[in-house]
């Protein structure tokens, strides 16, 4: 039974680090310098663990750098470093406030509605 018990955690994790979703491991990083590219970011980033996709935010046919990224991890627990190494740590070069480093709304980022009911209310 106690092998039962030290294995249901190594499952759960399992789970966890194998799952499709990105809840927990999705980052959004604000106040991203309009002059920054994405391997200054990554090199910012990869130190806190392994990242399986790195994105600035871009609106437009023209592709106007909004100021934002998003960042997935491998696993939630390298997500969590990178929000308590990073956030509110310091002001990058080029922008006007502190680096904003949390977990990305998984609603929004689908493109789901923010609402509760499904209809964007």
């Amino acid at each position: 039974q106690q092998q039962q018990q030290q294995q249901q955690p190594e499952r759960q994790q399992e789970r966890q680090e194998g799952a499709s979703s990105d809840e927990g491991r999705k980052l959004f990083i604000g106040q991203v310098p309009t002059t920054m590219g994405v391997e200054a970011l990554r090199a910012l980033f990869e130190p806190h663990g392994e990242l399986e996709d790195l994105f600035i935010h871009k609106k437009g046919s023209n592709g106007v750098h909004q100021g934002c990224a998003f960042a997935t991890y491998a696993t939630a627990q390298a997500a969590t470093a990178a929000i308590q190494a990073l956030h509110e740590s310091r002001t990058l070069e080029g922008a006007k406030d502190k680096l904003v480093v949390k977990l990305a709304d998984s609603r929004r980022a689908h493109g789901q509605p923010r609402g509760g009911f499904g209809d964007g209310r």
